[in-house]
């Protein structure tokens, strides 16, 4: 193991002592089961948003308990299991509690009896009118009876009358359409291809000034990275000149410490000889006299 992997897992050790004492302290306090039963109801959704952040720090502490530097280490302190076991009733605790202060989903109001009913649009007059050929009524019949010549009327022993298939396909004739120009009325197909039309006009629309605000944060973004650049630009220089001013200091402080420790060491040494020398000189003048 080198030497910042044992740093690290010697934090985490630290470190989760620490976190599961504080948990502990934490959720005995908060979150006992009578306080959280009889919390308000405009402090259930503070209560919970603590419940999950605790949620958070138990599962990270759980985490740091899985590392298998930090397991080894706690087993041989045989501190592992105690760490395991107030870690998984804090759990249970906070999840406990997350059960019992979860809000419940509010369901939107359903639209669909809010909307209109469709409209039924009227039936075209012209159908109308040919259904009313084809069907042959008694009334379109004595009508059309009305209609001929009285010459026809009064026929010779020798003439027939028109047999009746001759009359119904007189009736199923459509009489001719006039020829002036009608304008077309609104088809349930038109309709559609109406909407259809006009989503994709706005889409075009939507997407043109898209398109425009695209190209104007492109503008902006390349003025604001040239800028950036002329910055770090500038910024580097400045460090390198730090960095060359840094390292003639750093020669220079070196020299002067070497002058300044032989200095030192000259004077010591001096004083040395001077104690020394005086020492002698005592016990001589005692000794000789």
């Amino acid at each position: 193991m080198s030497f910042q992997s044992a740093e690290q897992s010697r934090h985490d050790r630290i470190n989760l002592a620490r976190l599961v004492r504080k948990l502990d302290r934490s959720v005995s306090k908060d979150f006992e089961e009578e306080t959280v039963e009889d919390a308000e109801p405009s402090k259930r959704g503070d209560l919970y948003i603590r419940a999950q952040s605790t949620m958070q720090k138990v599962r990270y502490a759980q985490k740091l308990l899985r590392n298998p530097a930090v397991e080894s280490e706690l087993q041989s302190h045989r501190m592992y299991y105690d760490f395991r076991t107030t870690l998984e009733r804090l759990y249970n605790v906070v999840d406990k509690t997350l059960k019992v202060l979860e809000p419940k989903p509010i369901h939107p109001e359903p639209l669909l009896p809010t909307l209109p009913k469709p409209k039924r649009t009227p039936r075209c007059p012209i159908a109308s009118d040919r259904h009313d050929a084809l069907s042959g009524s008694p009334l379109l019949r004595e009508k059309t009876l009305k209609a001929l010549p009285t010459s026809d009327l009064l026929l010779s022993p020798s003439d027939t009358l028109p047999t009746s298939s001759d009359q119904s396909r007189t009736l199923l004739i459509p009489p001719p359409l006039p020829q002036s120009p009608m304008p077309a009325l609104p088809t349930s197909s038109t309709v559609p291809l109406q909407s259809s039309n006009l989503l994709q006009e706005e889409l075009s629309a939507q997407l043109a000034q898209m398109a425009t605000q695209l190209k104007t944060n492109a503008v902006h973004f390349s003025s604001t990275l040239s800028k950036d650049q002329a910055f770090v630009q500038e910024t580097q220089e400045k460090l390198e000149m730090n960095y060359d001013v840094m390292k003639k200091e750093r020669v220079r402080v070196r020299d002067f410490r070497g002058k300044s420790g032989s200095t030192t060491c000259l004077v010591i040494c001096s004083v040395v000889v001077v104690l020394i020398s005086f020492i002698v000189m005592v016990f001589v003048i005692r000794w000789t006299g």
